[in-house]
């Protein structure tokens, strides 16, 4: 039989037991006061604490913080003490939405940045951001070789994130490679500021820039799409090497060119006759017409298709012979022309006699 000293402390122990575990024993108990303050009251002690004292608490707590303080524990937010959020552990504050970040954290850009915090964040760090991802939230979406510059070499005065808004104008940022521009003499030529005008943000180089426009009706058409400035221009001042009538003269400007292969032989110095302006190969001289037939009539598919069959003397176009492919011998050829007037064994006097190359002429 138990003594009357244990018995007391037996009851007493029950009698705090069932006090614990009673849900709503402080809203009974007008004299009583929550160690936690004002929360909901259908919330069991039990939930959290155990009958063996109020440390440590029950793991896991039968307690859902989605459902009973309607905001969900995401994230590090999980591995949070209670005490992190709720001061003195009174669990009535802070109230606040999930979405209400700055309640609880130091907006470290100082109001600088638009838009809530979870649109760039994460409940599981601040450090893990997808800057591009974020910068498209604002004025300058990062493209081209911008993706590729760290936030430091625009951003050169913020601390800790503040990231205060620049100006997004290019000329604000690359003034200084407007004015000392290698290649073009940007100032000089009076261009103007705004670099995307020409540029794109993938490079300097590829420039878009309306040469038609500029040069008062030269376009850039073929190769001449891929030529440095510097090849018709003096750089930086762009003064012209050149000066074309119009933007069909090439001979002013490909003088050299005619003179190299066509020196001598009377070809037109209008290039784009036979040429374009893609290249010099894949010329479309009309033969037939113009001169001696040797795509139609007698001679065609009789010759070598190369200029060199006829015309044996380079870039002499003007000279040819008919001998490479006709009677060799020219005791023949006396025999088959005795008694013609003015015969001779000449490859132009054949011509004279056979300007359409048939025998019969």
């Amino acid at each position: 039989m138990k003594s009357p000293f244990l018995a007391w402390r037996y009851g007493a122990a029950m009698a705090l037991a069932a006090s614990l575990f009673a849900g709503a024993a402080f809203a009974q108990d007008p004299a009583a006061v929550n160690p936690h303050g004002d929360f909901r009251a259908d919330i069991s002690c039990a939930s959290c604490h155990t009958t063996s004292g109020w440390q440590p608490l029950r793991a896991p707590m039968d307690f859902d913080h989605t459902a009973d303080a309607g905001f969900a524990l995401t994230g590090s937010h999980r591995r949070a003490s209670c005490a992190a959020c709720h001061v003195d552990l009174q669990f009535g504050e802070p109230d606040v939405p999930e979405d209400a970040c700055g309640a609880c954290h130091l907006d470290v850009h100082q109001g600088a940045l638009a838009g809530a915090c979870v649109d760039c964040h994460t409940t599981t760090t601040f450090r893990d951001v997808d800057g591009l991802q974020a910068h498209l939230q604002t004025r300058f979406p990062l493209t081209g070789a911008h993706q590729q510059t760290a936030c430091v070499t625009c951003h050169t005065d913020d601390r800790y994130g503040a990231f205060a808004p620049l100006e997004n104008a290019c000329d604000d940022c690359h003034h200084e490679d407007y004015v000392l521009a290698a290649s073009i003499d940007h100032v000089a030529m009076g261009f103007s500021t705004g670099c995307d005008d020409c540029h794109t943000t993938l490079g300097w180089s590829g420039t878009a820039f309306d040469h038609e426009r500029a040069s008062e009706g030269y376009p850039l058409l073929g190769a001449h799409q891929y030529l440095s400035c510097d090849a018709c221009h003096v750089t930086p001042s762009l003064a012209p090497r050149f000066t074309p009538s119009d933007a069909n003269d090439c001979y002013t400007c490909h003088e050299a060119d005619y003179t190299r292969e066509h020196a001598g032989t009377g070809f037109t110095t209008v290039c784009l006759d036979c040429h374009t302006t893609d290249s010099w190969d894949g010329a479309t001289f009309d033969h037939d017409s113009e001169n001696f037939p040797i795509f139609s009539g007698e001679h065609r598919g009789k010759w070598n298709n190369d200029c060199q069959t006829c015309h044996d003397t380079p870039g002499q176009f003007m000279a040819f012979t008919c001998f490479n492919c006709h009677e060799h011998r020219q005791s023949s050829m006396d025999s088959e022309h005795r008694g013609v007037r003015n015969y001779l064994y000449d490859s132009a006097a054949c011509y004279a006699c056979h300007p359409r190359g048939r025998e019969d002429d």
